[in-house]
């Protein structure tokens, strides 16, 4: 695994165990996910990574100039090796690590809202619908946030959440990655 572009480009992460039954973004799929993003990305982009696995997409939008990422993961063996791999960043203060779960965070969190968030849930959950659901209605959001969330291919979702609409969706094996915007 390493980081695709930027300024920290061809930088080597570290990854998970091939014993662990965790399954992270592929390149191909995060340069995908990144070449429909990278247009929205300006100066002060507050990124959002949801599931953050090893924090490779949170690292990718810091090398891709996002003022800062937000990552939130609440696996032990996940946040370790996010820890170590902040590590390389030249500004490590601006990968922002929350040992939380997912709606607990959504649920909780007090600050300013993001440009991009990003969600990578494990396929077996199947709670992408309930996830967009949540974020559309959240103060995490405004009406220029762009939502990424990665999930399993036959996983339904609707094309539409309250104002958050679908305007892409990649397909990629037995994965897909839809783009959702506010509208």
């Amino acid at each position: 695994m390493r980081i695709i572009s930027g300024s920290l480009k061809g930088r080597r992460l570290k990854g998970f165990d091939r014993n662990l039954p965790l399954r992270p973004m592929t390149d191909r799929v995060k340069e995908s996910l990144f070449a429909v993003l990278t247009p929205f990305f300006h100066k002060d982009l507050r990124f959002l990574d949801l599931f953050s696995g090893t924090g490779s997409l949170s690292m990718e939008a810091l090398s891709r100039g996002a003022k800062e990422a937000h990552a939130v993961e609440f696996h032990p063996r996940s946040l370790e090796i996010i820890k170590r791999n902040r590590q390389i960043l030249p500004c490590p203060e601006n990968l922002i690590l929350y040992k939380q779960k997912v709606f607990s965070f959504l649920n909780h969190f007090k600050g300013a809202p993001f440009d991009i968030v990003v969600a990578d849930p494990p396929f077996s959950l199947n709670i992408g619908h309930l996830l967009l659901e949540k974020l559309s209605g959240s103060d995490l959001c405004t009406k220029k946030t762009i939502i990424a969330i990665e999930t399993g291919k036959r996983e339904t979702l609707q094309e539409q959440y309250n104002h958050l609409k679908l305007f892409s969706k990649k397909t990629f094996g037995d994965k897909q990655v839809r783009f959702y915007e506010f509208r």
